[in-house]
């Protein structure tokens, strides 16, 4: 057992110490919410865009599976050719679906800015209600997000049935963002 740990120079040692000591600390200084168990978020919140909300005693939570228009996003009327803030009409719908509700939210990722990835509720006496990421697809104020599946059956029914963003002309969500990252 002790030829294991001979080293044949002092320099192998402090190197072997070294690794170690590096991997304890890059391990030890994760943070908590890198375990990414299931978290469960319930209270008011403030809604920021079509998208995502804030706990007001809590983190801002991004509705996992879909993708709203962008506040400043706009899309064209089919058969009209008149533009509308499509980006303001989402968060105005999501601001109507929640209203004054609790919301009880369920995660297990974080995204790049921070946000929990959630699927969220509102509550009905304690009990989960509304699904408010299938309902603003069902809505038509937010499509499925790129290769997401889990709403797409909804969409289509949004689609088919001109809800929403589906009655008009529109960047998917992801590409505006790319385009407006591009001219910056």
């Amino acid at each position: 057992m002790a030829s294991l740990f001979k080293f044949r120079s002092t320099r192998g040692m402090i190197a072997a110490h070294t690794i170690f000591l590096s991997l304890f600390l890059s391990i030890s200084f994760l943070p908590v919410d890198a375990t990414l168990e299931r978290k469960v978020l319930e209270g008011q919140v403030r809604v920021v865009d079509g998208d995502t909300i804030r706990f007001l005693k809590g983190p801002r939570v991004r509705l996992s599976d879909i993708d709203a228009p962008e506040l400043k996003q706009t899309c064209l009327l089919r058969g009209v050719g008149k533009s509308y803030s499509c980006g303001k009409t989402s968060k105005e719908t999501l601001e109507e679906i929640i209203g004054k509700q609790r919301i009880y939210c369920e995660s297990d990722k974080v995204d790049v800015y921070g946000r929990w990835l959630g699927t969220c509720w509102t509550l009905d006496n304690g009990q989960k209600g509304i699904n408010i990421n299938q309902r603003m697809i069902q809505l038509g104020e937010a499509v499925t997000y790129k290769g997401s599946t889990i709403y797409k059956v909804d969409e289509d029914v949004a689609r088919i049935s001109k809800k929403g963003i589906w009655r008009s002309s529109f960047e998917w969500p992801w590409e505006f963002r790319k385009l407006k990252r591009a001219e910056l």
